[in-house]
């Protein structure tokens, strides 16, 4: 019985040693686990920054976009006013020698009757060699040389 009492005791022994080393390996497999579930969180939360992060340049992104447009349509709007003013800048000079009218001088301007406007100089020498004008070809004179008044403002 005493033989008994003590394989008793001894497998006691045993199993709580089993037992013992058991709970160990939990706790070791529980401290791996603790350690991956933080290496996750810490990845997710990574994760969550970057998303973060992305947004936000796809937000500058965005604007950077809506500006670049914006400035397009103003080019373009220039390039169309440039081309307006180019325009008028042609219809403001002389056609015969393409200088641009004056208030006063030799350069001022006139109109013929047909209602074409040049640099009095060059409309009188034209007329002088030719008695049509130069642009409608409608025939015209010297007295047919009209001054137009200039608001010349300094």
């Amino acid at each position: 019985m005493f033989k008994r009492r003590a394989g008793i005791r001894s497998l006691k022994r045993m199993l709580k040693m089993e037992l013992v080393e058991e709970l160990l390996e939990e706790r070791k497999t529980g401290e791996q686990k603790d350690k991956q579930l933080a290496k996750l969180k810490i990845t997710i939360e990574d994760l969550d920054k970057l998303r973060q992060e992305e947004d936000e340049i796809n937000n500058k992104l965005e604007e950077e976009m809506d500006k670049q447009q914006l400035l397009h349509e103003q080019l373009q709007a220039n390039k169309i006013l440039t081309k307006q003013l180019e325009k008028i800048a042609l219809e403001n000079r002389c056609s015969i020698c393409l200088f641009p009218w004056e208030a006063n001088n030799y350069h001022r301007l006139v109109s013929l009757k047909c209602g074409h406007l040049f640099g009095e100089m060059c409309i009188r020498t034209h007329l002088q060699q030719s008695n049509i004008c130069p642009i409608c070809r409608k025939i015209a004179v010297g007295r047919d040389v009209r001054r137009v008044l200039l608001n010349h403002t300094p």
